[in-house]
């Protein structure tokens, strides 16, 4: 009887167990495309996004940021952050958005040159 009683107790505790593994909350931050968050990366080329390859990585927001060598004219950018957006704005001064945990991929416009990290989840 008490071999009995172990074995029920341990299988209780064990469900009990995976009920409270499977009903965590998951963490809103998250690495997408080879991008750990909270950062906005670019990909230089459709082959670099799809192999999970950032080339440049920025977190600092507030500013313009001149984009260097190795993220103008990215053919991706892919935004990390859970509650801020992602400006872009190429040669004509054209801004396009990535929202929060969002991208842009295959942009067939003049080269982004200027990247803003706004604290703010809209575009």
């Amino acid at each position: 009887m008490t071999r009995r009683f172990a074995s029920i107790i341990a299988a209780l505790a064990f469900a009990l167990g995976m009920i409270a593994v499977t009903d965590a909350p998951q963490a809103a931050a998250d690495s997408m495309q080879g991008c750990p968050y909270p950062y906005v990366c670019f990909y230089m080329t459709k082959s670099q996004y799809n192999n999970h390859q950032p080339t440049a990585m920025f977190k600092d927001k507030g500013y313009w940021q001149t984009l260097g060598p190795n993220s103008r004219g990215a053919y991706a950018v892919v935004n990390t952050r859970n509650d801020d957006a992602a400006l872009l704005k190429d040669t004509t001064n054209y801004q396009s958005c990535a929202g929060p945990n969002g991208s842009i991929s295959g942009y067939g416009g003049d080269p982004f040159t200027q990247l803003k990290i706004v604290d703010t989840p809209h575009c």
